[in-house]
């Protein structure tokens, strides 16, 4: 992700409510206060939500290993020891 991920990194070195001074609040985790506002708000919707965003996260970890090593690569070495299984003498 690069630069659009750069504002959440600097944020993980602030203080609990206070953001920095040049980013504010921009991509700050929440506060607990804010968190327990959602949760009496949203109730069981915010718990879903969370949910499924981990679910959507581990899809896309899989995706990764799957481009990564997926099963093309797996075909590719078998291809290479059939043929040199069968190489003619």
């Amino acid at each position: 992700m690069g630069l659009p991920s750069l504002p959440s990194l600097l944020q993980s070195f602030r203080k609990e409510g206070e953001g920095l001074p040049v980013l504010g609040r921009l991509q700050a985790t929440p506060t607990r206060a804010e968190l327990d506002e959602l949760h009496a708000r949203l109730g069981k919707t915010w718990t879903i939500a969370q949910v499924f965003t981990m679910i959507a996260s581990l899809l896309n970890i899989l995706v990764i290993l799957d481009a990564r090593d997926g099963p093309a690569e797996l075909f590719y070495r078998a291809e290479a020891t059939r043929q040199q299984e069968f190489k003619p003498a």
